[in-house]
């Protein structure tokens, strides 16, 4: 479907990726790509320079990476080499699992993620409502085009799904919402009805306070938060994911009682139905203003976490909050940590970043110290090149007399926070190769 000028595929219309690409890039530009990576993998005996296939893997759009792919076959002249097949031999751990899905087309790396939620017993509820509510229409049928050969499966994904999230015991809804979902006929988003939004706020109120006849009330809600249904002698209803954003705030004026969030928990409980329902409502909140954002920051900065949740002000944009949590505490969530650099580097990484700006001190310190491997927050960095200031970048090794700063002014907050973690291992004899992103 193409988008028109008063349509958008993602939930806000100024959505904007991270990763540009070169401006001006041919098969002369990919051969040479090829060349340096066949020429990093080649073999030395240091091994494979890593940071070579990093520079160019994360600064280059998945159209040039598939040009890089196609240009590397006849890289040597006369043996046919697969890159992917090279990558996977020369790279390992984490750094695999983050180059060689930005090679992967979309699609087949949904189709990996859903098979990876649905693997062993039972399924990862985050996982799995985290991908199927957050990708688009177009999305969607990727993934399910590329999923018997991604996942050597005989089912179809509708298949797997529906035999996953099938329960004994239970309403169904859950079930219900996950295959409705994978129809993939939410309508585009435009400019949402305020009419239609005003009268599924006063429907769902209604159902609520029980005023109403309908008596799956349930049903109802997973009806206006998975697409299109009929509203009564009305026409066929639209629920965009812009419809969803903007019932959030008339719901809420309407029902007094109730926050939509709040309303949802009320009739689900804590169940898959409750998270996949929230995770549509959030991912499809307006973002929050400048003001609240900056209030946000002074709020967390002083340590009053438990006070800014009281007051529902401890929210982010949805993406913003994924990469918060995958870095809180003591350990990193790898695998959450790549899968949103991965999806969204392209879709709306840049957006992700003004948000994540906000709470810059933290987040950096964080990623000073939990711990992150080098050449992760390496290509993090790269995919996230709109975020993140290359020239800022503070590397500490594991031998802290060999500390290098690339050139950033030592008046800014970046440079005095590099140097406090500095001084801070010097002094304790830690031994830190970690990365701090500024």
């Amino acid at each position: 479907m193409s988008i028109s000028p008063t349509t958008w595929s993602q939930p806000h219309p100024d959505a904007k990726g991270a990763v540009t690409g070169e401006s001006k890039y041919d098969e002369e530009a990919a051969k040479k790509d090829a060349a340096a990576l066949r020429k990093a993998m080649k073999g030395s005996w240091l091994g494979c320079d890593t940071a070579a296939v990093v520079q160019i893997t994360g600064n280059r759009t998945f159209a040039q990476r598939q040009m890089i792919v196609k240009a590397f076959v006849n890289v040597d002249g006369k043996d046919k080499r697969n890159l992917l097949s090279d990558l996977k031999s020369e790279l390992g751990g984490d750094v695999q699992k983050l180059v060689l899905p930005l090679y992967m087309h979309p699609g087949e790396f949904d189709a990996h993620l859903m098979h990876k939620a649905m693997d062993g017993v039972g399924y990862d509820t985050e996982l799995l409502v985290e991908v199927l509510c957050t990708r688009t229409n177009q999305e969607i049928e990727n993934m399910k085009a590329a999923w018997k050969e991604a996942t050597k499966s005989k089912q179809s994904l509708e298949e797997r799904v529906g035999e996953e999230t099938k329960k004994i015991l239970g309403s169904g809804h859950f079930r219900t919402l996950c295959l409705k979902l994978l129809e993939a006929k939410r309508p585009p988003n435009k400019k949402p009805d305020d009419i239609q939004v005003q009268a599924d706020a006063e429907e769902m109120n209604q159902l609520l306070l029980g005023h109403s006849k309908v008596k799956d009330v349930k049903t109802k809600f997973v009806e206006i938060f998975t697409g299109t249904v009929l509203l009564g002698k009305r026409k066929q209803g639209e629920r965009s994911w812009a419809h969803i954003s903007a019932l959030s705030g008339s719901f809420q004026a309407i029902s007094k009682k109730w926050t939509l969030d709040s309303a949802i928990k009320k009739e689900f409980g804590d169940g898959d139905t409750t998270t996949a329902l929230r995770v549509i409502a959030e991912f499809c909140i307006q973002p929050l203003s400048t003001f609240r954002l900056v209030f946000m920051f002074v709020v967390t900065y002083m340590a009053q976490k438990a006070v800014s949740q009281k007051l529902g002000l401890y929210r982010y944009d949805f993406w913003a909050e994924k990469l918060q949590t995958a870095m809180k505490g003591l350990g990193t969530d790898d695998s959450k940590l790549i899968r949103v650099v991965i999806s969204r580097c392209e879709v709306d990484m840049s957006n992700i970043a003004q948000v994540s700006n906000c709470f810059s001190s933290l987040l950096f310190l964080q990623m000073g110290i939990i711990g992150l491997k080098m050449i992760q927050v390496a290509i993090i960095a790269a995919c996230c090149c709109s975020c993140v200031d290359t020239k800022n970048l503070c590397v500490m090794t594991e031998d802290v007399k060999m500390q290098k700063v690339i050139t950033f002014s030592r008046s800014t907050f970046a440079y005095k926070l590099c140097n406090f973690i500095f001084q801070l291992t010097n002094h304790f004899k830690i031994k830190m190769y970690e990365f701090v992103i500024l």
